[in-house]
């Protein structure tokens, strides 16, 4: 494979991180904190999410990797001595049937957003850029718990501003919307769909218009964010349910090698082990989630589960593979309410679940995309990054044969037809993975069903059982956290 490092560099204006107020002009040019800021409030649920802290962007600039297949290699092929960075990016490209020109996939990593690092998924990237003929732009995001949300998205939507804007020295072209592929795996998945959602939400509101965060000039240098942003969404076992309130977190557990989550008990003692305080871990204030606070849990950049329909009707093409895993059901549910959101044809208000947005869409224009959601029976978390057994190849086939339609169906003046949930633009199937016949299945019978769920469904996935259960979660998490930190307050006041 080829491997070409390179530092997304950023400029001192682009590290203010002063808030904007209540009050957007649209014809402001919004910096990478305030497009945050604005998707954070547009999109808040609660009241108290819109008070979220934003950090300044990495100061040291956003390490990446490219990665790519190297054609003529052998397993025993050495590394070519003597080549810059990019001068293996240069060679790469002569890899690339389009060159320059290529696809480019944004990879996340997964890790629980704790742990990982794009040289641990050098392989799934080769692979994927091999298959699809394009380039994978991974991201050493920063990971938690010293970096609270949102930097870990701030950083993947840098990566993605600079694929549109390369920044001074980058090795590539500006590289266009329909081009790029976003993908990930278990937390990857996660932030790759909330930066979709992040994208979706500037889009949707007219506030495409992002100062250059590289650019050393505040007045110049604006990146526009094209409409549609990106080309697909392909996700490996996503983890889109920071708080793991649903039923297959805990009774596909005996499938997985994710333990389950602990119940909801608010009590200091359900918390992780008091440790000393350290250089990593933040101990004040405490919190009961390495990502975020406990109020932004539940909030759709943090738990994309909960995105409005009214965003997800913008999204692109999406592939999701799960199996019988912790994360079944958010991964069921997230596809369904995906589907549903794009049969939508009426009027309707964009934001939160109760709409807090003014802008008014037009869903009935948007262009049909092919939603592709693909079950394994019996498998564990991440089993599609595992070649070595049939499940993981198929899945791998399915993922990239999506990623190719879906670029080609991306390009410009392509004919495009209207998405139905009954016709091929959904499809939905569990394969048994003992004799890999394939069952098709309604995409609107995700997480409806206990046929093909792993445990027996004793309730029906719908939006209102959903937003019950990350709601109960939340409120668990929010008074776990205040106890914490009084408890951390009578014992400050004790040692004085």
């Amino acid at each position: 494979m080829w491997v070409s490092k390179y530092t997304i560099p950023l400029s001192v204006h682009s590290h203010d991180h002063d808030l904007v107020g209540d009050k957007f002009d649209p014809n402001d040019i919004l910096t990478i904190q305030q497009a945050i800021t604005f998707s954070i409030d547009s999109l808040a649920i609660y009241d108290d999410e819109k008070s979220c802290p934003i950090p300044p962007l990495a100061p040291a600039g956003i390490q990446v990797e490219w990665t790519g297949h190297r054609r003529q290699a052998r397993p025993w092929s050495r590394s070519p001595s003597g080549l810059s960075d990019q001068g293996i990016y240069q060679q790469m490209l002569l890899d690339l049937p389009n060159g320059s020109d290529s696809p480019v996939i944004l990879f996340a990593h997964g890790g629980a957003f704790c742990l990982m690092d794009p040289a641990n998924h050098r392989h799934t990237a080769a692979r994927l850029a091999n298959a699809t003929d394009s380039r994978v732009l991974n991201v050493r995001y920063r990971l938690s718990p010293q970096s609270i949300f949102p930097a870990a998205l701030m950083d993947i939507f840098v990566a993605y501003l600079s694929l549109l804007s390369p920044p001074p020295g980058s090795f590539h072209q500006a590289v266009p919307g329909s081009r790029i592929v976003l993908a990930g795996d278990s937390s990857g998945g996660n932030l790759v769909t909330a930066l979709q959602v992040l994208l979706s939400t500037l889009v949707l509101n007219g506030r495409t218009h992002v100062r250059n965060p590289w650019s050393t000039n505040e007045s110049d240098s604006i990146i526009s964010i094209p409409n549609p942003p990106t080309a697909a969404l392909s996700l490996a076992s996503p983890w889109l349910d920071i708080t793991r309130s649903l039923p297959s977190c805990d009774l596909n557990s005996k499938y997985d090698f994710i333990a389950p989550p602990e119940p909801l008990q608010p009590t200091l003692m359900s918390t992780s082990p008091m440790f000393p305080p350290d250089e990593i871990w933040p101990a004040k204030p405490v919190r009961t989630e390495t990502y975020c606070e406990a109020v932004m849990c539940t909030h759709p950049l943090v738990t994309p589960l909960t995105t409005p329909k009214q965003v997800l009707a913008w999204f692109p093409a999406v592939y999701a593979c799960a199996g019988w895993e912790g994360m079944t059901d958010e991964t069921e549910v997230f596809m369904r309410r995906l589907a549903e959101a794009q049969m939508t044809t009426d009027k309707s208000r964009v934001g939160g679940r109760t709409g807090s947005i003014d802008t008014l869409v037009e869903n009935s224009v948007l262009e049909s995309k092919e939603h592709v959601f693909d079950g394994f029976l019996g498998m564990p978390h991440m089993f599609a990054a595992f070649q070595y057994n049939s499940a993981g190849k198929k899945a791998s086939r399915n993922r990239i044969n999506h990623i190719k339609r879906a670029l080609a169906e991306a390009q410009p003046g392509k004919d495009q037809q209207k998405s139905t949930v009954d016709g091929t633009t959904c499809y939905a199937s569990w394969t048994n993975v003992k004799t890999m016949k394939e069952t098709s299945i309604p995409m609107k019978d995700l997480g409806m069903t206990s046929e093909f769920s792993g445990y027996v469904r004793k309730d029906p996935l719908t939006d209102d059982f959903l937003f019950t259960k990350v709601g109960e979660g939340r409120v668990f998490r929010v008074e776990l956290e205040r106890r914490l930190r009084e408890n951390e307050i009578l014992e400050d006041k004790k040692r004085e």
